[in-house]
């Protein structure tokens, strides 16, 4: 259970790390607001259903 739990926040902080650098990167790019960028949206979601799952995963 415990190797599970590390693979799932190792998957999401490089998912989060991946689509913030590639927001960081298209936002240099074509100058757009960073918080409107689809992969900025798309790092925070992944960040908050990772917070969930691992939260629900201590409560058991």
């Amino acid at each position: 259970m415990f190797a599970k739990a590390v693979m799932l926040d190792i998957t999401v902080i490089l998912s989060a790390i991946i689509c913030l650098f590639v927001a960081v990167f298209d936002r240099v790019n074509a100058g757009v607001a960073i918080s409107s960028n689809p992969w900025f949206i798309s790092a925070m979601l992944i960040i908050f259903l990772g917070y969930l799952i691992r939260k629900k995963q201590i409560e058991r």
